[in-house]
Protein backbone atom coordinates (compact mmCIF):
# COMPACT_ATOMS: atom_id res chain seq x y z
CA UNK A 1 0.00 0.00 0.00
CA UNK A 2 1.59 3.12 -0.88
CA UNK A 3 2.12 5.56 2.11
CA UNK A 4 0.50 8.74 2.52
CA UNK A 5 3.35 10.97 3.53
CA UNK A 6 3.39 14.39 3.22
CA UNK A 7 5.07 15.70 -0.23
CA UNK A 8 7.22 18.65 -0.26
CA UNK A 9 7.33 21.30 -3.10
CA UNK A 10 10.15 20.48 -5.46
CA UNK A 11 10.70 21.91 -9.03
CA UNK A 12 11.40 18.54 -10.91
CA UNK A 13 10.19 14.81 -11.03
CA UNK A 14 7.74 12.92 -9.26
CA UNK A 15 7.09 12.19 -5.79
CA UNK A 16 8.11 8.22 -5.17
CA UNK A 17 6.69 7.19 -1.23
CA UNK A 18 7.63 4.01 0.55
CA UNK A 19 5.20 0.80 -0.04
CA UNK A 20 4.42 -1.55 2.05
CA UNK A 21 2.31 -3.50 4.98
CA UNK A 22 2.29 -0.76 8.13
CA UNK A 23 3.64 -1.82 10.86
CA UNK A 24 6.14 -4.78 9.51
CA UNK A 25 9.81 -6.22 10.80
CA UNK A 26 11.64 -5.63 7.66
CA UNK A 27 12.50 -2.38 5.75
CA UNK A 28 14.39 -2.04 3.26
CA UNK A 29 15.62 2.01 2.21
CA UNK A 30 17.44 2.24 -0.96
CA UNK A 31 19.26 5.67 -2.14
CA UNK A 32 16.74 7.28 -4.42
CA UNK A 33 14.38 6.04 -7.60
CA UNK A 34 15.46 5.34 -10.94
CA UNK A 35 13.96 6.15 -14.36
CA UNK A 36 10.60 3.70 -14.01
CA UNK A 37 10.31 4.86 -9.98
CA UNK A 38 9.71 8.81 -11.37
CA UNK A 39 7.75 7.52 -14.17
CA UNK A 40 5.13 5.04 -12.20
CA UNK A 41 5.40 6.76 -9.17
CA UNK A 42 6.64 3.30 -6.94
CA UNK A 43 9.80 2.09 -5.26
CA UNK A 44 11.76 -0.15 -6.77
CA UNK A 45 10.40 -1.38 -10.19
CA UNK A 46 12.82 -0.64 -12.93
CA UNK A 47 15.50 -3.41 -13.52
CA UNK A 48 17.43 -2.85 -9.87
CA UNK A 49 14.14 -3.62 -8.44
CA UNK A 50 13.92 -6.61 -9.99
CA UNK A 51 17.23 -7.47 -8.93
CA UNK A 52 16.47 -6.59 -5.51
CA UNK A 53 13.12 -9.04 -5.28
CA UNK A 54 15.16 -11.75 -7.02
CA UNK A 55 18.00 -11.56 -4.39
CA UNK A 56 15.54 -11.05 -1.72
CA UNK A 57 13.08 -14.18 -2.75
CA UNK A 58 16.30 -16.60 -3.23
CA UNK A 59 17.88 -16.33 0.25
CA UNK A 60 14.88 -15.31 3.00
CA UNK A 61 11.36 -16.72 0.55
CA UNK A 62 10.10 -12.76 1.01
CA UNK A 63 8.57 -10.88 -1.28
CA UNK A 64 7.52 -7.71 -1.90
CA UNK A 65 4.44 -7.70 -0.15
CA UNK A 66 5.91 -8.79 2.97
CA UNK A 67 8.43 -6.06 3.79
CA UNK A 68 8.31 -2.23 3.48
CA UNK A 69 10.38 -0.26 0.61
CA UNK A 70 11.69 3.34 0.44
CA UNK A 71 14.21 5.55 -0.38
CA UNK A 72 16.26 7.97 1.20
CA UNK A 73 15.15 10.63 -1.46
CA UNK A 74 11.96 10.73 -2.83
CA UNK A 75 13.07 12.32 -6.13
CA UNK A 76 15.12 11.08 -8.54
CA UNK A 77 18.58 12.31 -8.79
CA UNK A 78 19.57 13.80 -11.98
CA UNK A 79 21.09 11.35 -14.56
CA UNK A 80 21.11 8.98 -11.49
CA UNK A 81 23.62 10.51 -9.83
CA UNK A 82 24.50 10.54 -5.84
CA UNK A 83 21.94 12.36 -3.60
CA UNK A 84 23.10 15.18 -2.28
CA UNK A 85 23.21 16.61 1.19
CA UNK A 86 20.41 18.92 0.12
CA UNK A 87 18.53 15.72 -0.99
CA UNK A 88 18.74 13.85 2.19
CA UNK A 89 18.03 16.54 4.30
CA UNK A 90 14.81 17.82 2.44
CA UNK A 91 13.42 14.25 2.87
CA UNK A 92 14.52 13.66 6.13
CA UNK A 93 11.42 14.06 7.90
CA UNK A 94 9.67 11.85 5.81
CA UNK A 95 11.87 8.82 5.86
CA UNK A 96 11.89 9.79 9.98
CA UNK A 97 8.24 9.22 9.81
CA UNK A 98 8.34 6.18 7.88
CA UNK A 99 10.58 4.32 10.28
CA UNK A 100 8.31 5.69 13.20
CA UNK A 101 5.11 4.31 11.28
CA UNK A 102 6.85 0.90 10.12
CA UNK A 103 8.43 0.40 13.75
CA UNK A 104 11.01 -2.31 12.08
CA UNK A 105 13.10 -4.87 13.82
CA UNK A 106 15.36 -5.00 10.78
CA UNK A 107 15.95 -2.22 8.32
CA UNK A 108 18.27 -3.04 5.64
CA UNK A 109 20.42 -0.24 4.03
CA UNK A 110 20.96 -0.66 0.58
CA UNK A 111 23.81 1.13 -0.95
CA UNK A 112 26.16 3.39 1.05
CA UNK A 113 24.61 6.78 0.97
CA UNK A 114 21.86 4.33 2.91
CA UNK A 115 24.16 2.86 5.22
CA UNK A 116 25.74 6.40 6.25
CA UNK A 117 22.44 7.60 6.82
CA UNK A 118 22.49 4.90 10.22
CA UNK A 119 26.09 4.25 10.65
CA UNK A 120 27.66 7.36 9.97
CA UNK A 121 30.69 7.65 7.57
CA UNK A 122 31.69 3.73 7.63
CA UNK A 123 33.44 2.04 4.10
CA UNK A 124 30.87 -0.62 2.26
CA UNK A 125 34.16 -2.74 1.93
CA UNK A 126 34.37 -3.29 5.86
CA UNK A 127 30.98 -2.91 6.44
CA UNK A 128 28.45 -5.08 4.23
CA UNK A 129 27.02 -8.09 5.31
CA UNK A 130 28.03 -7.75 8.98
CA UNK A 131 24.44 -6.99 11.10
CA UNK A 132 24.59 -3.90 13.69
CA UNK A 133 22.52 -2.90 16.77
CA UNK A 134 21.72 0.82 16.62
CA UNK A 135 19.79 2.13 19.29
CA UNK A 136 16.77 -1.58 19.56
CA UNK A 137 16.83 -1.89 16.17
CA UNK A 138 19.18 -3.59 13.66
CA UNK A 139 21.02 -2.20 10.74
CA UNK A 140 22.11 -4.63 7.84
CA UNK A 141 24.43 -3.09 5.22
CA UNK A 142 24.39 -4.68 1.72
CA UNK A 143 25.72 -3.46 -1.46
CA UNK A 144 23.08 -1.89 -3.88
CA UNK A 145 21.57 -4.26 -6.14
CA UNK A 146 22.43 -2.26 -9.11
CA UNK A 147 25.89 -2.57 -8.67
CA UNK A 148 25.76 -6.10 -9.56
CA UNK A 149 23.90 -4.40 -12.99
CA UNK A 150 27.04 -2.73 -13.59
CA UNK A 151 29.35 -4.92 -12.94
CA UNK A 152 28.87 -8.68 -11.83
CA UNK A 153 32.03 -8.86 -9.91
CA UNK A 154 29.45 -7.36 -7.13
CA UNK A 155 26.81 -10.35 -7.67
CA UNK A 156 28.44 -12.54 -6.22
CA UNK A 157 28.92 -10.34 -2.94
CA UNK A 158 25.29 -8.94 -3.08
CA UNK A 159 24.53 -12.82 -3.04
CA UNK A 160 25.73 -13.26 0.03
CA UNK A 161 25.09 -10.23 1.49
CA UNK A 162 21.30 -11.35 1.36
CA UNK A 163 22.11 -14.92 2.62
CA UNK A 164 23.55 -13.18 5.59
CA UNK A 165 20.49 -11.31 5.77
CA UNK A 166 18.90 -14.73 5.71
CA UNK A 167 20.74 -16.06 8.66
CA UNK A 168 20.41 -12.84 10.94
CA UNK A 169 15.79 -13.71 10.30
CA UNK A 170 16.78 -17.15 11.37
CA UNK A 171 18.61 -16.49 14.25
CA UNK A 172 21.87 -18.08 13.47
CA UNK A 173 23.77 -14.85 13.25
CA UNK A 174 23.78 -11.95 16.33
CA UNK A 175 24.23 -8.55 15.23
CA UNK A 176 27.00 -7.12 16.75
CA UNK A 177 27.42 -3.56 18.44
CA UNK A 178 27.13 0.20 16.68
CA UNK A 179 30.57 -0.17 16.00
CA UNK A 180 30.85 -3.34 14.79
CA UNK A 181 33.36 -5.94 15.56
CA UNK A 182 35.49 -4.89 18.99
CA UNK A 183 39.21 -5.24 19.07
CA UNK A 184 39.98 -7.83 21.49
CA UNK A 185 43.75 -6.55 21.97
CA UNK A 186 43.84 -2.55 21.80
CA UNK A 187 46.85 -2.69 23.64
CA UNK A 188 49.24 -4.96 22.25
CA UNK A 189 53.13 -5.69 22.94
CA UNK A 190 55.69 -4.88 20.37
CA UNK A 191 59.14 -5.59 20.75
CA UNK A 192 62.42 -5.86 18.90
CA UNK A 193 64.37 -9.20 19.36
CA UNK A 194 67.25 -10.82 17.15
CA UNK A 195 67.74 -13.86 19.53
CA UNK A 196 65.02 -16.20 17.95
CA UNK A 197 65.91 -19.17 15.88
CA UNK A 198 62.59 -21.25 15.76
CA UNK A 199 59.56 -20.41 16.20
CA UNK A 200 56.34 -23.43 15.41
CA UNK A 201 53.90 -21.12 14.03
CA UNK A 202 53.75 -17.65 13.53
CA UNK A 203 51.67 -14.68 11.29
CA UNK A 204 54.63 -12.96 9.62
CA UNK A 205 54.70 -9.75 8.04
CA UNK A 206 57.82 -8.35 6.21
CA UNK A 207 59.50 -4.95 5.57
CA UNK A 208 61.40 -3.75 2.73
CA UNK A 209 62.23 -5.54 -0.41
CA UNK A 210 63.96 -8.50 -2.10
CA UNK A 211 67.08 -5.81 -2.29
CA UNK A 212 67.39 -4.55 0.65
CA UNK A 213 65.34 -6.12 3.43
CA UNK A 214 64.47 -4.01 6.46
CA UNK A 215 62.74 -6.58 9.05
CA UNK A 216 61.24 -9.55 9.66
CA UNK A 217 57.89 -9.12 12.20
CA UNK A 218 56.04 -11.91 13.61
CA UNK A 219 53.73 -13.16 16.16
CA UNK A 220 53.11 -16.45 17.83
CA UNK A 221 51.17 -15.42 20.64
CA UNK A 222 48.65 -13.16 21.01
CA UNK A 223 48.48 -9.74 22.18
CA UNK A 224 52.58 -9.99 21.48
CA UNK A 225 54.57 -9.43 18.45
CA UNK A 226 58.34 -9.02 17.61
CA UNK A 227 60.29 -7.35 15.16
CA UNK A 228 63.37 -9.08 13.84
CA UNK A 229 66.41 -7.21 11.80
CA UNK A 230 69.09 -9.38 11.50
CA UNK A 231 66.72 -12.90 10.25
CA UNK A 232 67.90 -16.54 9.91
CA UNK A 233 64.47 -17.65 11.76
CA UNK A 234 63.34 -20.93 11.01
CA UNK A 235 59.59 -21.13 11.16
CA UNK A 236 57.44 -24.42 10.97
CA UNK A 237 53.86 -22.94 9.75
CA UNK A 238 53.26 -18.75 8.52
CA UNK A 239 50.42 -17.22 7.70
CA UNK A 240 51.23 -14.44 4.94
CA UNK A 241 49.17 -11.82 3.33
CA UNK A 242 50.83 -11.47 -0.21
CA UNK A 243 53.24 -13.88 -0.27
CA UNK A 244 53.90 -13.38 -3.40
CA UNK A 245 56.14 -10.66 -2.09
CA UNK A 246 56.71 -11.67 1.69
CA UNK A 247 58.75 -15.18 0.16
CA UNK A 248 61.09 -13.40 -1.67
CA UNK A 249 62.15 -10.66 1.66
CA UNK A 250 62.19 -14.33 3.93
CA UNK A 251 64.78 -15.64 1.86
CA UNK A 252 66.52 -12.28 1.16
CA UNK A 253 66.83 -12.42 5.17
CA UNK A 254 67.53 -16.13 5.36
CA UNK A 255 64.47 -16.86 6.72
CA UNK A 256 63.03 -20.73 6.03
CA UNK A 257 59.42 -21.93 6.55
CA UNK A 258 58.03 -25.79 5.76
CA UNK A 259 54.58 -24.42 4.60
CA UNK A 260 52.42 -21.36 4.41
CA UNK A 261 49.20 -19.92 4.07
CA UNK A 262 47.83 -16.50 2.42
CA UNK A 263 44.96 -14.86 3.53
CA UNK A 264 45.11 -12.66 0.77
CA UNK A 265 44.93 -15.63 -1.75
CA UNK A 266 41.69 -16.74 0.81
CA UNK A 267 39.93 -13.52 0.29
CA UNK A 268 40.22 -13.33 -3.42
CA UNK A 269 38.96 -16.73 -3.81
CA UNK A 270 35.85 -16.08 -0.80
CA UNK A 271 35.25 -13.12 -3.91
CA UNK A 272 33.00 -11.60 -0.74
CA UNK A 273 36.24 -10.53 1.12
CA UNK A 274 38.26 -7.40 0.38
CA UNK A 275 41.68 -8.26 0.02
CA UNK A 276 43.27 -5.27 1.49
CA UNK A 277 44.83 -6.13 4.75
CA UNK A 278 43.47 -2.82 6.91
CA UNK A 279 40.15 -3.23 5.52
CA UNK A 280 40.23 -7.35 6.46
CA UNK A 281 41.30 -6.04 9.96
CA UNK A 282 38.86 -3.89 10.53
CA UNK A 283 36.14 -5.72 9.41
CA UNK A 284 36.27 -8.95 11.18
CA UNK A 285 38.34 -8.27 14.30
CA UNK A 286 37.32 -3.95 14.45
CA UNK A 287 41.36 -3.17 14.41
CA UNK A 288 42.33 -0.22 13.34
CA UNK A 289 45.43 0.11 11.61
CA UNK A 290 47.40 3.00 10.61
CA UNK A 291 47.51 3.59 6.94
CA UNK A 292 51.29 4.10 5.35
CA UNK A 293 50.88 8.06 4.95
CA UNK A 294 49.74 7.82 8.39
CA UNK A 295 52.97 6.14 9.82
CA UNK A 296 55.22 8.54 7.44
CA UNK A 297 53.18 11.52 7.55
CA UNK A 298 56.05 13.28 10.19
CA UNK A 299 58.85 11.88 8.42
CA UNK A 300 57.15 13.54 5.22
CA UNK A 301 56.33 16.62 6.86
CA UNK A 302 60.35 16.89 8.08
CA UNK A 303 61.49 16.05 4.48
CA UNK A 304 58.84 18.99 2.66
CA UNK A 305 60.40 21.70 5.37
CA UNK A 306 63.82 20.26 4.66
CA UNK A 307 63.41 20.76 0.65
CA UNK A 308 60.96 24.02 1.43
CA UNK A 309 64.37 25.60 3.24
CA UNK A 310 66.46 24.35 0.65
CA UNK A 311 64.24 26.56 -2.22
CA UNK A 312 63.82 29.49 -0.27
CA UNK A 313 67.94 29.23 0.35
CA UNK A 314 68.26 29.04 -3.68
CA UNK A 315 65.86 31.75 -4.62
CA UNK A 316 67.30 34.16 -1.70
CA UNK A 317 70.77 33.57 -3.53
CA UNK A 318 68.89 34.01 -7.18
CA UNK A 319 67.73 36.95 -5.64
CA UNK A 320 70.91 38.57 -4.25
CA UNK A 321 72.39 37.29 -7.29
CA UNK A 322 69.96 39.33 -9.35
CA UNK A 323 69.99 42.53 -7.14
CA UNK A 324 73.96 42.68 -7.41
CA UNK A 325 73.72 42.38 -11.68
CA UNK A 326 70.72 45.00 -11.39
CA UNK A 327 72.78 47.49 -9.21
CA UNK A 328 76.14 46.95 -10.91
CA UNK A 329 74.73 47.47 -14.65
CA UNK A 330 72.93 50.39 -13.20
CA UNK A 331 76.24 52.23 -12.11
CA UNK A 332 77.66 51.59 -15.17
CA UNK A 333 74.52 53.13 -16.84
CA UNK A 334 74.86 56.29 -14.73
CA UNK A 335 79.25 56.37 -15.76
CA UNK A 336 78.40 56.83 -19.22
CA UNK A 337 75.62 59.37 -19.38
CA UNK A 338 77.32 61.54 -17.24
CA UNK A 339 80.52 61.12 -19.65
CA UNK A 340 78.44 62.01 -22.37
CA UNK A 341 76.76 64.83 -20.74
CA UNK A 342 80.04 66.25 -19.49
CA UNK A 343 81.00 66.98 -22.71
CA UNK A 344 79.75 70.14 -24.81
CA UNK A 345 78.85 69.76 -28.10
CA UNK A 346 79.92 71.91 -31.20
CA UNK A 347 76.28 71.74 -32.38
CA UNK A 348 74.70 73.22 -28.93
CA UNK A 349 78.07 75.72 -29.36
CA UNK A 350 77.43 79.60 -30.96
CA UNK A 351 78.73 79.91 -34.68
CA UNK A 352 81.11 82.60 -33.15
CA UNK A 353 82.81 80.00 -31.00
CA UNK A 354 83.24 77.59 -33.39
CA UNK A 355 87.16 77.34 -33.78
CA UNK A 356 88.68 77.02 -37.21
CA UNK A 357 90.60 73.71 -37.75
CA UNK A 358 93.87 73.70 -39.22
CA UNK A 359 94.61 72.06 -42.73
Amino acid sequence: MPSAYTKPYVSRGTFVPGEGPVPCDLMLIGEGPGAEEDKYGRPWVGKAGRELWRYLFQSTHRTRTSVYATNLVKYRVPEDGDPTPDDIARDAPILAQEVQDVAPEIIVCLGRWSVRRFLGDVDMEVCHGIPRLVGHRCIMPIIHPAAGLHSTEFQGTIAWDFEQLAKLLRGEIEPYGEGGPVDERPNTDYFEADGFTMIADAAVDTEGSVRKPWCVSFTGTPGMACCNRIGGVDFRHIVLHNALHDIGVLRATNCSYDTFDDTMIKAYLLCVEPQGLKALAKRHCGMEMSSYDELVAHANRMKAHQYLRKVLGWLNKQSIKEQSASSTTSSRSRKRTSGRGGRKSSRMRPKGMIKSRRP
